[in-house]
């Protein structure tokens, strides 16, 4: 499917704080675009709401609509059992994988309307 967009826009974690694999995914995935596919990386916290509005609102001003969203990001927490889980590994996990969502659902979908 990938190579048919004309535009990529990825939203996530700063490149920088990627583990070593996922970066060279990352390069990997952009060496394949074809030439002249505009791209863009957005390190933004997908759990913070406005960070995730301005994040949609940049991607309008610069591509003029969203046509699709692959809502996919997420994050493992410690492999813990419940009664021995930190709150704040649990609040990150549910920031992430459940606002996260949930902020782009909203804003992408506001704007594909």
């Amino acid at each position: 499917m990938g190579m048919e967009i004309g535009a990529l826009v990825l939203a996530g974690r700063q490149v920088a704080s990627l583990p070593e694999g996922d970066r060279v995914i990352l390069r990997e995935t952009a060496a394949q675009l074809p030439a002249g596919c505009a791209h863009r990386l957005y390190p933004i916290d997908v759990g913070d709401e406005a960070a995730v509005e301005a994040c949609v609102a940049d991607v309008l001003a610069q591509f003029g609509q969203i046509d699709v969203l692959c809502n996919n990001a997420g994050i493992i927490g410690d492999f813990a059992i419940a009664t021995e889980q930190d709150l704040t590994t649990w609040q990150r996990v549910m920031a992430v994988n459940l606002y996260g969502t949930v902020n782009f659902t909203k804003h992408v979908g506001r704007a594909m309307q």
